[in-house]
């Protein structure tokens, strides 16, 4: 049997800031997000604020 694996190298992450709008138990939040460029691993998460519902 013939798979593929993706291998995966060591390397230094490289932080992303982005700000993203979630919905958790039916409540609209801001978080600020920290991920890695390379890999897409969310590093660190905070709540900014509770977004305005529309």
């Amino acid at each position: 049997m013939n798979t593929l694996r993706l291998r995966v190298l060591p390397h230094r992450h490289r932080t992303v800031r982005e700000h993203v709008l979630v919905q958790r138990d039916g409540v609209p939040y801001e978080l600020e997000r920290t991920r890695c460029r390379t890999c897409a691993q969310v590093l660190d998460e905070r709540r900014l604020k509770r977004a305005i519902a529309a």
